[in-house]
């Protein structure tokens, strides 16, 4: 909500020519009144400003309002001394002069001019200028009642709308003074700002975040980003990260495998044997079952071909199972023991569950 001021201020006059022997300034006279309306007969507040736009100092010693009849309505008596580019204000105050058409009243400036000689100072000229106006109403015309009468921002006090004054942070609202909603960041909470007396949220960038009335960075984890004012997991980051880690550890496996022995072979060469070996017992179980599948027809079969043809079928699957055993034990560095039919070491020579000795020779120690 906008602030209204304590005083209704009406600019009177700019750019107005002083001349005083070789000098010039400008001058502009404005005006302020505690109530709403300048009121005949109230106080009023002027203010003359002067400025040098000369080389030479300007002195004065008096300025003086005059309305129509030459009469003064206000003056200011003080020495006025204005250098080159500086400007002063003469402020002083007086009882506002009556309207003459119940709207204006009308008034013309005068200055009093003087010099320095030794230690005297003596008055040199003295210049009037054109008539001016002020708005001043008629005390009957601005009479009220309540507060009703006046506006929103003003209080009927002695018939007079007066403008509210208020302190602090507070604003003339309905005729008294409302808190504002903040006045300082401190009257927000942590994460607002107090802007124009509202309180609003702090708009920080991404990778910031709000507290303490401010815009702080955020400080995030390794695998982390400041986005949307908090920090969140770094997909792209992270799945990089996994997708190297998963590299790393796939070759560091495979250079584990292919360099480190157990007995005479490598971790890799044990595992590729170890498949083989199976492959050649699935095969030995094939070989095993056709053969079976002979022998049961063996049983029923009356022809003599037939019968020999049989039994050559189940003698060459034997064969070939005997064959693929051999294979997935050398793979595998075991033997079976013909007496007990145990998988054991291949290096040994008697068997250690059944105490058969073994093929390839004597009893190892």
């Amino acid at each position: 909500m906008r602030v209204r001021t304590s005083f209704f201020i009406i600019i009177a006059l700019a750019a107005v020519i002083l001349f005083s022997g070789a000098a010039s300034a400008s001058f502009k006279i404005s005006y302020s009144c505690p109530t709403v309306h300048c009121v005949e007969g109230g106080s009023i507040v002027w203010n003359v400003s002067i400025q040098n736009t000369d080389k030479d100092v300007i002195r004065i010693s008096g300025i003086e309002l005059k309305d129509r009849d030459g009469v003064v309505i206000a003056s200011y008596s003080g020495n006025l001394e204005i250098a080159f580019k500086e400007s002063r204000d003469a402020i002083f105050s007086s009882t506002a002069p009556p309207a003459d058409n119940y709207t204006y009243a009308y008034y013309y400036p005068c200055f009093t001019f003087f010099n320095v000689q030794g230690s005297s100072v003596v008055s040199t000229d003295k210049r009037c200028y054109d008539i001016m106006n002020i708005t001043v109403m008629p005390t009957p015309l601005v009479r009220c009642s309540s507060d009703l009468n006046c506006s929103d921002d003003s209080r009927c006090e002695q018939g007079l709308c007066f403008r509210i004054k208020c302190s602090g942070c507070q604003f003339p609202a309905n005729h008294s003074c409302m808190p504002y909603q903040c006045c300082i960041n401190s009257n927000c909470s942590s994460s607002e700002g107090c802007f124009s007396h509202e309180c609003k949220p702090l708009l920080c960038p991404g990778d910031y975040f709000a507290d303490e009335h401010i815009c702080k960075k955020l400080s995030c984890g390794f695998l982390e980003m400041g986005r949307n004012n908090r920090c969140e997991k770094n997909v792209v980051l992270y799945l990089a990260l996994v997708i190297t880690l998963s590299i790393l550890l796939a070759l560091t496996a495979i250079l584990f495998m292919t360099n480190v022995k157990i007995g005479k072979k490598t971790i890799l060469k044990m595992l590729r044997d170890k498949r083989t070996a199976e492959i050649h017992k699935r095969q030995e179980q094939r070989q095993l079952n056709e053969a079976e599948t002979h022998r049961e027809l063996l049983k029923y079969e009356k022809d003599s071909d037939e019968i020999e043809l049989h039994k050559k079928e189940i003698r060459r699957h034997e064969a070939e199972a005997r064959k693929e055993r051999r294979t997935w034990e050398q793979l595998m560095e075991v033997q079976t023991c013909p007496e007990c039919h145990s998988l054991i070491d291949a290096n040994l020579r008697v068997c250690p569950k059944c105490g058969e000795k073994l093929r390839k020779g004597e009893k190892k120690e």
